[in-house]
């Protein structure tokens, strides 16, 4: 020690020089792929040494879940309050009715409807929180 080296990112190359080992760096990838390659490697003396191998980074978007959806029903009436998702499936949604939050459900794929049977007054339906398998999300509108 120390150690000289060099890492790429595509846009650039960061040099480091440090008696750490392992040595661990931060990375702040924007969306999408980046691939960090160790490209230079010297030892204390000076002396070049061989470098192999690279990390992939993959930051995905937030998931989102969406409710839009406004309608007038008779009493006892059905109805299907569709929601869209984006992001990897499955999701974790929690959804609230006139203010009362519900258990979390579960969705399996990108598209889900709240179903309701025997609509006796005035229901709002807002959509509280959703997470993905792999991340927290947004969510947006009201049915």
């Amino acid at each position: 020690p120390p150690y000289a080296f060099g890492i790429t990112d595509g846009s650039g190359i960061q040099t480091f020089t440090t008696s750490q080992n392992p040595f661990l760096f931060n990375v702040t990838p924007t969306a999408g792929n980046t691939v960090y390659t160790l490209s230079s490697f010297a030892d204390g003396a000076g002396c070049a040494g061989m470098t192999s191998g690279s990390a992939q980074v993959t930051v995905l978007p937030s998931p989102t879940a969406s409710i839009n959806f406004d309608t007038t029903l008779c009493p006892g009436s059905n109805a299907a309050f569709p929601i869209q998702f984006t992001g990897m499936p499955p999701y974790q949604l929690v959804y609230a009715v006139n203010g009362n939050t519900q258990p979390a459900l579960i969705v399996p794929q990108n598209t889900f409807a709240i179903l309701v049977s025997n609509v006796q007054s005035d229901q709002t339906y807002t959509l509280v929180s959703v997470s993905d398998a792999l991340c927290t999300g947004t969510v947006s509108g009201m049915g």
